[in-house]
């Protein structure tokens, strides 16, 4: 889970960052992040939604297939950060494959 300020001049700064992995993405840091590849994230921002929107991204925040969740965090009328939640599918996918054997 991060959140992640999303005003012009500091998008992508990382305010908050719980990460289980081992990355090295501190509080203070900057993620690569252009919004134009993030097109369910960038819809709710320019309608100036609160509601919680997914995407499938192969490259955030790092390599890999993930499914992320954002939350946008509106103060004052304007969108102030993202809180987002992100779920590597490969270890989701083989944690369920772990958990719930085939049967047969």
């Amino acid at each position: 889970m991060f959140i992640m300020d999303m005003l012009p001049q500091y998008c992508g700064l990382i305010l908050i960052d719980f990460n289980k992995n081992e990355q090295d993405d501190k509080m203070g840091s900057y993620l690569e992040f252009d919004l134009s590849d993030h097109p369910a994230l960038k819809k709710a921002l320019d309608q100036g939604s609160d509601k919680i929107v997914f995407e499938r991204a192969t490259d955030f925040p790092i390599k890999g297939n993930y499914y992320i969740g954002y939350k946008p965090v509106i103060i004052g009328g304007e969108t102030r950060a993202v809180v987002g939640i992100t779920y590597k599918w490969d270890d989701f996918k083989d944690s369920i494959r772990i958990s719930c054997p085939p049967s047969g």
